[in-house]
């Protein structure tokens, strides 16, 4: 479960903006069972959780889709904060600065881990003033994989949620679509 982890703690750290206050625990639960419990700062809580609880759920599909063929399942806890006070949202600010190399990295490892299959994935990028686009390449023999019609949202789309979230705290619109060679 340690690739699970690091991908939680990278994804969750490009989400929060007060990532000091971040806490993961792992803990096993059973044999077969690995719990994740989630805590942070009370103002970041909200760009977890995201538009109608989209953003983590994006996290979650991701994330148990990378467990499935370990034989564990994984489930997550958040951790409500205590603090109460109302969070006002801070308009999107540009980021000129921006480095996009850290999160096409982290793109290519989450549809190699996800789909069980490293380097047949090609990523393109192309930028502008304040966006990205990533367009995923995959083989059209991993569309059955990708497709999952028992469980929504599919890969694709929460892929797009959540690098759209990452994007917003990074001060940078991040889009990814993904095409079938």
């Amino acid at each position: 479960m340690n690739k699970i982890r690091e991908i939680i703690e990278e994804i969750i750290g490009h989400l929060v903006t007060y990532d000091d206050d971040l806490i993961i625990d792992e803990a096993d639960i059973g044999r077969a069972t690995t719990k994740f419990t989630i805590r942070m700062n009370a103002a970041d809580f909200g760009k977890l959780l995201g538009k109608r609880s989209a953003t983590f759920k994006a996290v979650r599909y991701l994330l148990e889709r990378m467990a499935m063929g370990t034989g564990r399942a994984v489930v997550y806890e958040l951790i409500t904060p205590d603090d109460k006070t109302p969070k006002t949202k801070a308009p999107f600010q540009p980021d000129p600065e921006f480095d996009a190399a850290p999160f096409r990295d982290l793109l290519q490892r989450l549809a190699s881990q996800v789909l069980k299959q490293e380097g047949v994935f090609e990523v393109q990028q192309s930028d502008d003033e304040t966006s990205t686009t990533f367009e995923l390449s995959v083989p059209r023999i991993y569309r059955s994989r990708m497709d999952d019609a028992e469980r929504a949202p599919a890969l694709p789309t929460s892929l797009d949620v959540l690098f759209q979230a990452m994007g917003r705290n990074s001060g940078r619109v991040i889009n990814v679509t993904v095409a079938w060679k």
